[in-house]
């Protein structure tokens, strides 16, 4: 520069370079980064102006950091009161104003974390430092580019100078000692320049030194030869060359084991301290090293030729590198532990959601990041946060890629059996509906459905299915599923109707009944018929006791009534002993019976069961007593051969009344007791009354099937029918009912017509519908606006992706609805089958979906991350160490 006053770009370079490297050390720390500019600008080996001099490569380290670090120069404002401080000290520095505080330094560095972070000093920091300035510690190395002029003058600038008057110097002039103490801020205002190059008055002071008068010099010294700038070595010469001869010993396994995070710095340690430990017994020890050196030497050298054999082969160490983090990454992977840390998709609690493994991927990546740097000797802040950032990517790419794979792998494969022609759509609708489903649950449902249930009965899911297709209007779809139904429903009346003729009988015409009893009894009028009507009961103690219990009730009075009526009649001569005495017969003693059976009805028939379930109680004692008699057995075997039509149609009367008349009020337990009374033919004939009242219930009312079921889905009727049908029959007539119930109640969300529109049948259309896709809407300068809105959005790229969706959507509504109606049978476990088989093939593509997660995950949180993080150059500390050389 023709003068030292600095352009407004210098001036800007200079103070943004002040403040992010000395900012921190004040006023003083600040003009010594701007004297150590103006000296490498004078030296003319570091640039033509001073925006070049900083903006050299690597020149200072605070350029070096990324542009959203805090420290990065381009933050400062000009407008801020830092800004301006700075700008006024570079000024003052360059204009002379401000002396150099440095001593004439190039170079400066922060001691304390340069050894930290590099285990020892740069070879050109070696010497005592021309200043200590705040943290900085300040050089001029002799090896470094530079005008003679920059120091005060040394032993060799006064000899060289007594050279060239052709004397030998008399005395050396002692080395002046540089001031490490800083001036205060106040001494930057009207301070006198500091002489800082070698003038004439220097010379002949020199000369006086040396004895001799200043003159003209014998010749004129010479302009000195500037060496070219030099790659500073990274090591010691003598360490140098180690580390190069050991560069030739390392291969691929080597480039594997420092791959390993954290394994590979721990094997450089061992393998420095074990060298540390022999050093002495193989070389000696001529420096007297204590072990923390020599072990700082290995490590040094170790890593040194590791760099030059990663240099020399770059490709097959960088493999080797990601080969060793996957090897320690795949068994960390493997643990609870190490999946939270990658933030793999097998991670649990956090690790359970995409954004779980963001965050603990990005945690765990920053842990093992800062934690391998920092064994590595580079800086753990930049491990962490390049660990982080790749951690919480990791899991993010993962989803992506996982999703993608198991989309693409279920769109390419096709169905199977039943669903070979069934579109991906359609089959995943299937598929997801039978997920829970086992094949015990799957027979369970089955046999709830019974021989008339469909596909879309099996469980809530399919009947969803079901109600999406049959109430939307979209033809033929929804009426082949809305028809189906329909039919069943009507079907309900039949399918009961079959079941009582299994289970309780066909229909009896009672008239038919009543002659079919009179036939019975005019065959039965034999011998035994004879015997019934003539065989004397002779009294016994237990019958005595009966009496007036009978009395009581008035059965002899209704007996007598029943027999006149049938021109019979009853002998009332109980107790009268003696063998010519007569005495009642069985048959008087079957009028007596019957006339109990008379006062049960009317009990039931008036809602007195107390009364009922006394005269039960005592029709029981009767039927007893007379069977222990000497006639009893031919009052038992009469009364199962044959009994008295009249009787016969009472228990008909009976049969009805249990489910519909008095009787219908009555428990279990008190028609067990009651059914105990009967014999075969009156069980048989209230069986016929049972089946009678079916008949009339479902004849009363259009709805007549319905109100039977209901009727018989009661709990308390359902152990009546037991009681009176046995238990194989009445639970094969409840299943009937209970599996009509469950059917009709499928109806009302499948059938429109089933009433008016619900949430839940509003849900299910939904749940069918394409998910929309959001619209693209470039606006840039309008270009479509005079096109009529319908058809811009007809154009738009959304909506043409949304009408296929649609159209792909539709089809598999088509496809399901003969699926979903496919009644029981063969076809429903083929389909099954299918369905069954079509789960399994989407899990295992959903496997390999997870599989791909999980492997990229892997490597973009392991290997990927641990070779940027070696290989990257990544920084984001503040500058350390000032200029490069």
């Amino acid at each position: 520069m023709a003068d030292n006053a600095l352009s407004p770009q210098d001036r800007d370079i200079v103070a943004r370079t002040m403040l992010s490297e000395a900012g921190q050390d004040g006023p003083q720390g600040m003009a010594a980064v701007a004297a150590v500019i103006k000296n490498r600008l004078q030296s003319g080996q570091y640039g033509a102006s001073p925006s070049e001099v900083v903006q050299q490569p690597n020149a200072f380290s605070a350029w070096s950091l990324p542009k959203t670090d805090s420290n990065n120069p381009s933050k400062w404002s000009p407008k801020s009161p830092q800004y301006q401080q700075a700008s006024s000290i570079a000024d003052s520095v360059f204009s002379g104003q401000i002396p150099d505080p440095t001593g004439g330094a190039s170079h400066y560095l922060n001691p304390a974390i340069v050894t930290a972070q590099k285990g020892k000093l740069p070879d050109w920091a070696q010497g005592q430092p021309t200043a200590m300035i705040g943290k900085h510690a300040f050089y001029a190395p002799t090896s470094s580019p530079q005008m003679l002029a920059f120091n005060s003058p040394s032993q060799s600038d006064i000899d060289d100078t007594a050279g060239l008057f052709g004397l030998k110097p008399k005395a050396a002039i002692p080395a002046p000692q540089q001031s490490t103490t800083p001036l205060p801020p106040a001494a930057y205002s009207g301070i006198s320049p500091m002489e800082t190059v070698v003038s004439p008055s220097d010379i002949a002071d020199t000369a006086k030194v040396l004895g001799l008068n200043p003159g003209a010099p014998k010749a004129a010294l010479p302009t000195p030869m500037q060496p070219a700038p030099e790659a500073q070595s990274r090591l010691p010469s003598d360490q140098e060359a180690i580390a190069q001869a050991r560069a030739k010993t390392i291969g691929f396994p080597d480039a594997v084991a420092q791959g390993m995070p954290v394994v590979g710095p721990a094997l450089s340690g061992a393998e420095s301290a074990t060298g540390a430990a022999i050093s002495p017994l193989l070389a000696g020890n001529p420096n007297n090293l204590d072990y923390a050196s020599r072990f700082n030497r290995e490590w040094n050298i170790n890593q040194e030729a590791q760099r030059l054999y990663n240099e020399q082969y770059p490709y097959l160490s960088t493999a080797g590198n990601l080969l060793g983090a996957g090897l320690a990454t795949g068994p960390f992977a493997q643990t609870t532990l190490g999946a939270a840390a990658l933030g793999l998709p097998n991670a649990t609690r956090l690790g359970a959601t995409a954004g779980g493994r963001l965050y603990t991927g990005a945690l765990g990546g920053a842990t093992i990041g800062g934690a391998d740097s920092a064994l590595r000797g580079d800086s753990p802040i930049t491990g962490a946060e390049v660990g982080g950032v790749l951690g919480g990517l990791g899991p993010i790419a993962a989803e992506g890629i996982g999703a993608t794979i198991g989309a693409g792998l279920n769109a390419l494969r096709g169905g199977q059996g039943a669903l070979t022609d069934v579109n991906p759509i359609a089959r995943n609708w299937l598929s997801t509906a039978l997920a829970n489903e086992t094949p015990a649950s799957i027979a369970a449902a089955r046999a709830r459905m019974g021989p008339q249930g469909f596909l879309g009965d099996l469980n809530p899911a399919m009947t969803e299915l079901a109600a999406g297709i049959a109430n939307r209007a979209e033809p033929p779809a929804s009426s082949i599923v809305g028809e189906a139904y329909r039919t069943r429903q009507a079907a309900q009346r039949g399918v009961i109707e079959d079941s009582l003729n299994r289970n309780i009988g066909n229909p009896v015409d009672i008239e038919d009944f009543k002659g079919m009893i009179t036939e019975n009894q005019k065959a039965a009028a034999t011998p035994l018929y004879q015997q019934f009507r003539t065989m004397q009961v002779h009294p016994t103690p237990e019958i005595q006791a009966l009496i007036p219990r009978l009395d009581a009730a008035g059965a002899f009075d209704q007996a007598s009534k029943l027999a006149g009526i049938n021109g019979d009649s009853v002998n009332r001569n109980f107790f009268v002993g003696g063998p010519q005495k007569a005495f009642p017969t069985t048959q008087s003693w079957d009028y007596i019976k019957r006339s109990l059976d008379s006062k049960i009805d009317q009990a039931y028939n008036g809602g007195d069961n107390t009364t009922a379930r006394a005269l039960i109680g005592l029709k029981n004692d009767v039927i007893n007593a007379v069977g222990k008699t000497p006639a009893g057995q031919v009052w038992n075997q009469a009364r199962s051969e044959f009994a008295d039509r009249a009787a016969l149609l009472d228990q008909i009367d009976a049969g009805t009344d249990t489910f519909l008349g008095g009787r219908s009020g009555t428990t279990a337990s008190q028609l067990r007791q009651e059914l105990q009374s009967l014999n075969g033919p009156e069980l048989a004939a209230r069986i016929v009354g049972l089946r009678n009242a079916a008949d009339q219930v479902m004849g009363a009312t259009q709805n007549g099937d319905t109100t039977l079921r209901n009727k018989f889905l009661a709990p308390n009727n359902q152990e009546k029918l037991r009681l009176m049908l046995g238990d194989q029959r009445a639970q094969d007539l409840t299943d009937t009912m209970q599996q009509q119930e469950y059917l009709s109640g499928q109806q009302r969300y499948v059938n429109p017509r089933a009433g008016s529109a619900t949430a839940p049948r509003n849900a299910a259309i939904s749940a069918l519908d394409a998910p929309a896709l959001p619209h693209w809407n470039p606006n840039l300068t309008e270009p479509l606006s005079f096109i009529p809105p319908s058809w811009i959005d007809a154009l738009r790229p959304s909506t043409v992706l949304q009408g296929g969706r649609d159209a792909s959507y539709a089809g598999a509504r088509q496809q399901l609805a003969p699926l979903l109606t496919q009644q029981e049978g063969p076809g429903l476990s083929a389909l099954l089958d299918a369905i069954r088989a079509e789960a399994v093939g989407r899990g295992n593509a959903l496997a390999r979906g997870n599989m791909a997660r999980t492997l990229t995950g892997a490597a973009i949180a392991g290997p990927l991350s641990q070779a940027l993080r070696m290989r990257g150059g990544f920084s984001t500390l503040p500058a350390l160490s000032g200029p490069a050389q």
